[in-house]
């Protein structure tokens, strides 16, 4: 199955730490229970594996 992608504000918008704490600075790893993550090819950007709330793999690139 293709993975979702998923910008840090619809992370957000599913994330329960978010909902309660509404804490701008908190990242990906606080807000969703990260499977795998990495290097892109051009070394600079990184990418998340987690399953978002409606069961789907997802992936959300940090720039």
């Amino acid at each position: 199955m293709k993975r979702v992608r998923m910008t840090l504000d619809e992370i957000r918008a599913e994330s329960t730490y978010y909902i309660e704490t509404h804490d701008k600075s908190a990242g990906i790893c606080t807000l969703v229970d990260v499977e795998n993550m990495g290097f892109c090819k051009d070394g600079v950007t990184r990418w998340y594996h987690f399953t978002n709330d409606e069961g789907q793999p997802a992936v959300y690139y940090k720039y």
